[in-house]
C-alpha cells in the first residue's frame, strides 16, 4: 500500500506545479505581447516629455536672440592701405572719408551725424578720442594730422601737420592752422582761429614756431605710421559691406 500513497503524493505535487506555472506563462505572453504592440511603442517613442519641451523652446529662443541684427550704416569712403581697428565706432549718416595710410586706434568714435568727416593721408587718430563734425559743412583733418589720447575735436578743420595733444577740446566751428601745436588739456573756443605753426600751452598762451622741421617731424610721423600698422589688427571691411 505504500506506493499507493506515494504515487497520490506525486500527484498531488505535479498538481501544485501546474496550477502555479500556467498563470505565470500566460502573465509572460500577455507582457511580451503589449511590448511588441506597434500603437504602444509608437505613442512611447513620440510622446515628449516637458523637459525635453522646454529645453526646445529654450534653445529656440537663443537661436533668435543669437541672429545678428541689421543695423544703420555709416556711409564711408576708405583708402586700401586704412588701418581702423575694430573697436572704433562710426556713427552718423553722412560720409566719412579716410586717406592712405591712416591709423585709427582702438575705442575712437567717429561721429558724421550732423555733417561730413574727411581725414587726410598719413594721420594717427589716437585711442578714445573723439571726431564730431559740428554742422552740415563738415570737419576736415589734413595729411598728417596727430590726434592724441582722450582728445575732442569738433572743429571746421585742422590744418596739415598739425598735433593735438592728449585731453585737448577744440571747439566747435573752430579753425586749427598747418603745423599747429596743442599741448596737453589746452582749450580752444567754439570758432577761434588759430594761425598757421601757432603753438597753444598753459592757460591759452601762443606763439610761433620757427624752427623749421616739419620735413623731419613727417619722416618720423610715417615711421610711427609703419609700426602701428604691424601692431594694431585692422577691420575696415565690416564698413564697407
Amino acid at each position: 500500500m505504500w506506493w499507493r500513497a506515494l504515487s497520490a503524493i506525486f500527484n498531488t505535487l505535479a498538481g501544485i506545479q501546474t496550477f502555479d506555472l500556467a498563470p505565470h506563462r500566460e502573465a509572460k505572453t500577455r507582457q511580451a505581447h503589449i511590448r511588441s504592440s506597434p500603437l504602444v511603442s509608437t505613442h512611447h517613442r513620440s510622446a515628449p516629455t516637458p523637459h525635453s519641451t522646454h529645453t526646445n523652446t529654450y534653445t529656440t529662443h537663443n537661436a533668435a536672440q543669437a541672429r545678428p541684427r541689421p543695423r544703420d550704416q555709416t556711409p564711408v569712403d576708405f583708402s586700401p592701405s586704412l588701418v581702423l581697428a575694430d573697436s572704433a565706432t562710426l556713427t552718423g549718416t553722412h560720409r566719412i572719408r579716410i586717406g592712405a595710410n591712416t591709423v585709427v586706434h582702438p575705442r575712437c568714435k567717429l561721429n558724421s551725424t550732423l555733417g561730413p568727416i574727411t581725414i587726410g593721408r598719413s594721420c594717427i587718430i589716437s585711442e578714445r578720442t573723439q571726431l564730431v563734425a559740428p554742422d552740415a559743412q563738415g570737419l576736415a583733418i589734413g595729411d598728417g594730422v596727430v590726434v592724441e589720447v582722450n582728445a575732442l575735436v569738433e572743429a571746421r578743420e585742422v590744418g596739415e601737420g598739425s598735433t593735438v595733444e592728449v585731453g585737448v577740446r577744440v571747439g566747435k566751428g573752430a579753425w586749427v592752422g598747418k603745423h599747429c601745436k596743442l599741448a596737453p588739456l589746452t582749450r580752444v573756443a567754439d570758432g577761434e582761429v588759430l594761425e598757421d605753426y601757432t603753438v597753444l600751452y598753459g592757460a591759452g598762451e601762443r606763439r610761433i614756431d620757427k624752427s623749421g622741421q616739419e620735413g623731419a617731424r613727417r619722416k618720423l610721423l610715417e615711421m610711427h605710421v609703419e609700426s602701428l600698422r604691424v601692431l594694431i589688427p585692422s577691420n575696415a571691411s565690416k564698413w564697407m559691406s
